[in-house]
């Protein structure tokens, strides 16, 4: 009996342990996936980014993220390269009981892009050309399947010296408003589109 008993207890802590765990989860997730974009983008790219504000609501599966500042690498001196005002999306449910992240459609406005340019070579869009080749989103044992719908918006795309940053050297207004492309199915594809509006 005493037996029977203490297994009993054992099982009711543990399940209490699993719900309060559950718990813990559900009201932290925001900031659990706050963390993983600022570090785990930051670490696939090399670009460092800071977001004011994450949202989920798992049971609609619609992630919206508020206020990214994307910053460029250190050769670049970590100078502005983005302002993103408003990404939300909407992950594919199903695929999630497969380990596999796909955007049913994702959309992206960004305010803002700014390319460096420098005497000795470097420039923003050799990096983005590069990166876009090399780029590949590791996320453990789930496998990246890409974004069904894609629609972007771009404001501004400005170009400034690596040595005279204050100074804007060439302005452009692209008015680029939620344009849509379709099956973006890998990080590459997705920075070759953003590459092919900004420096066509």
């Amino acid at each position: 009996m005493f037996i029977f008993r203490f297994i009993e207890g054992l099982i009711v802590k543990l399940l209490l342990l699993v719900i309060l765990i559950g718990v813990i989860l559900f009201f932290a997730k925001d900031k659990l996936l706050k963390y993983y974009i600022d570090t785990q983008l930051a670490k696939e790219t090399g670009l460092s980014m800071t977001v004011e504000k994450v949202h989920m609501d798992p049971f609609k599966g619609v992630i919206a993220i508020n206020n990214i500042t994307i910053y460029h690498p250190t050769i670049m001196n970590n100078l502005l390269l983005a302002q993103i005002t408003h990404v939300e999306g909407k992950i594919g449910i199903w695929n999630l009981f497969f380990k596999k992240i796909n955007f049913d459609w994702l959309e992206i406005d960004i305010s803002l892009f700014q390319s460096i340019e420098s005497k000795s070579g470097v420039s923003t869009e050799v990096y983005m050309k590069k990166l876009a080749e090399n780029v590949s989103l590791q996320t453990g044992p789930w496998e990246y399947k890409g974004i069904d719908q894609l629609y972007l918006t771009i404001g501004k795309h400005q170009k400034i010296d690596l040595e005279t940053p204050e100074k804007i050297r060439w302005l452009r207004d692209l008015n680029i408003n939620r344009m849509s492309f379709k099956d973006v199915e890998t990080p590459g594809k997705f920075l070759d589109t953003i590459n092919n509006l900004l420096y066509k």
